[in-house]
């Protein structure tokens, strides 16, 4: 610069400047407009949301979080579902909620949320996950036999728990199943990581073809999301809205944006 007069080097500087904090600036109101305040702890909440993030805690005096359903500011009880608006103590783990399902151990807390699971559980598409998780427990509790000594000693074992099995089935006047059988049999370490491998890409495609997809309502979003957590395995919540891993849609500002669950394994990502 010289006498004040820029070159035009600097003037391209200058410009570039500018324009970068005309866009900061504009993100910035954009932003601004479209939030809302947390009336729990005041955090900036984007437009959508009906939870905060920051304080974890649900945001909407207007609408049940147990049914969706509208309420009047100050009401005690959704006229739709009868649930009292505010915490509720869920009955196996007795963690605080706001919503139809524990977000801490996932069982179902409303009289809603009870039918919900009991109808998508009956569901072949669902039963057939079930099975896929329990053969995934089975194999994550099982012991590999690799030594020739352990694979005598376990062939003892199979005969018996195999002869014990027959009996009982005797008993009941039918055949033993497959999964009996399969369940008395040893495998190495080799052959169990192979079979884990199997299983959890078949566990991964049926959660994909699972997937919730976008919905107008947060809450009926979650609910369904919940009532389809598969059981037995470590899962988390991966949401459309931001793309992280959280332990459930219970923690998710938008749930209605979709998502689906996937098995914690060899990649996890940090949840937001």
């Amino acid at each position: 610069m010289n006498g004040g007069n820029y070159t035009s080097d600097e003037l391209k500087k200058q410009k570039t400047l500018t324009e970068q904090r005309y866009q900061t600036e504009s993100a910035y109101q954009t932003i601004s407009a479209s939030a809302t305040t947390c009336p729990h702890c005041g955090a900036a909440v984007p437009e959508g949301c009906d939870f905060c993030e920051t304080c974890h805690r649900y945001i909407k005096d207007d609408v049940c979080p147990f049914c969706g359903a509208d309420i009047n500011k100050g009401d005690k009880y959704c006229q739709e579902c009868g649930s009292l608006i505010g915490k509720v103590e869920c009955p196996v783990c007795h963690t605080q909620n706001e919503f139809s399902f524990c977000k801490k151990c996932g069982s179902p807390i409303t009289e809603q949320a009870f039918k919900l699971m009991d109808t998508i559980h009956k569901d072949p598409e669902y039963q057939q996950l079930a099975q896929l998780t329990s053969e995934l427990e089975r194999l994550n509790n099982l012991m590999p036999v690799d030594t020739p000594a352990e694979r005598e000693r376990e062939k003892t074992n199979h005969d018996l728990k195999l002869r014990v099995l027959s009996l009982l089935a005797e008993e009941e006047g039918r055949s033993l199943t497959a999964e009996e059988e399969k369940a008395t049999k040893s495998m190495s370490e080799e052959m169990i990581a192979e079979r884990k491998k199997t299983v959890t890409e078949s566990i991964t495609n049926m959660l994909k073809k699972m997937q919730l997809k976008q919905t107008p309502s947060p809450v009926m979003a979650r609910n369904y999301a919940m009532a389809t957590k598969p059981i037995g395995v470590r899962s988390a919540w991966e949401c459309n809205y931001k793309h992280a891993l959280h332990s459930s849609p219970c923690a998710c500002g938008k749930p209605q944006l979709g998502g689906k669950w996937v098995i914690l394994g060899s990649t996890i990502k940090k949840e937001a």
